[in-house]
């Protein structure tokens, strides 16, 4: 049986999580462009080839989720009609957890 090699921090490190708190925030027209313009304008240069791997819209909420450089991911939940960011989380590959709100 073999064991298949992780690359990854420790769970403690490689949990950390940055967790940005917009409600009523909103902008633009597409879920996906709402969600990774507010992350981009907290963390600056660090969110760069963002890639979405979900995007789901139901009649009256839209959850986006993906990746960004260096092996970190997002998640955004958002309300429909008007658009609006509720929450955006930020998974660092690394780093303490940090929670910022609005």
């Amino acid at each position: 049986m073999s064991r298949r090699s992780h690359h990854r921090a420790p769970a403690s490190i490689g949990t950390a999580a940055l967790v940005i708190a917009l409600v009523g925030c909103s902008g633009g027209d597409d879920p996906a462009s709402v969600c990774t313009d507010a992350i981009a304008d907290r963390m600056g240069a660090v969110f760069t080839d963002v890639q979405i791997t979900e995007n789901i819209e139901t009649p009256v909420a839209a959850d986006v989720r993906g990746t960004y450089a260096g092996g970190g991911g997002f998640a955004c939940g958002l309300s429909l009609h008007p658009l609006a960011l509720e929450q955006a989380l930020v998974f660092p590959f690394d780093g303490p957890t940090i929670t910022v709100e609005l």
